[in-house]
């Protein structure tokens, strides 16, 4: 099953029990081109999210509705974090912790004080100043972002040890216009088919299905610079490797890595990549 079919499949299990609208047009259909018409702009949702959110299922509608639109261009990473995200000791049903190291500093950093919040390439909100946006805002930021044309390529390679557990990844970053500001870059891993306890509404999900969420990081909660504190040049590669073992509970055929490159000075991102574990 693809990723892009199994968001469909959420969603239609997700509308069973949520009151999400739908999103209509106006949003782009022929959208993400580039300088060089071989690379196109893809785009980082990032959904802050937690277990005892009632009203978070009807966020991960939103995005994977999102999805659905515009398939691979579109990158959806859950991070539970923030008061929502905490275990309830006193449900049974809810005492996971998702939580990770690098969500809780951004969430922190990002100033989110409400849920479910999200940010699209990190940019904030041009009239507030403010990064997290509500759901109801994240179609028309997507869209405006995927009118833009591509900066950077972001490739992928994975080698999974079934044996070991170990995950190492060569991420390579190639810029495509001249760029005058350091970038870092972030290379994460995400899950789907979780399944545990989330609240909704008033009531808890026993069978919860949670799709792209942040499991971990694997370079520290704001990365590794790209190019080494050198100026950026264009049409070079930039290596970066990274090896990780999976933690248990971990179920590589599930997992993505998430690569982002962003502008250090302003944290926006100028391209995001995703890739299965094991293809």
């Amino acid at each position: 099953m693809n990723k892009i079919t199994a968001f469909l499949i959420v969603v239609f299990g997700l509308f069973l029990f949520s009151t999400c609208d739908i999103i209509e047009a106006p949003y782009i259909e022929n959208h993400g081109g580039s300088d060089t018409g071989q690379f196109v702009k893809k785009v980082l949702l990032e959904d802050y999210t937690g277990h005892n959110c009632p009203n978070c299922p009807a966020a991960a509608v939103t995005a994977a509705q999102l999805k659905g639109i515009y398939g691979d261009q579109l990158v959806v990473m859950a991070v539970h974090a923030g008061y929502f995200a905490a275990p309830v000791e006193d449900d049974t049903l809810l005492l996971d912790d998702f939580r990770t190291p690098a969500g809780n500093a951004w969430n922190d950093f990002f100033h989110f004080q409400f849920y479910p919040s999200g940010m699209i390439d990190r940019i904030p909100d041009e009239s507030s100043g403010v990064y997290p946006l509500p759901p109801g805002a994240w179609g028309a930021t997507v869209s405006t972002e995927l009118e833009k044309n591509a900066e950077a390529k972001i490739t992928i390679h994975n080698d999974f040890n079934n044996s070991t557990r170990q995950l190492t990844t060569n991420i390579f970053t190639e810029f495509l216009s001249p760029q005058a500001d350091p970038y870092h870059l972030i290379v994460c891993i995400t899950q789907d088919s979780i399944i545990g306890g989330q609240k909704n509404s008033t009531t808890v999900i026993a069978d919860y299905v949670f799709m792209d969420m942040l499991r971990g990081n694997m370079n520290g909660e704001w990365g590794q610079d790209v190019t080494d504190g050198q100026p950026v040049e264009t049409n070079i590669k930039y290596e970066k490797t990274y090896s990780i073992i999976f933690k248990s509970g971990w179920i590589a055929k599930n997992c993505h890595v998430v690569a982002f490159v962003y502008n250090t000075e302003t944290k926006s991102v100028l391209q995001v990549e995703e890739k299965e574990v094991i293809e």
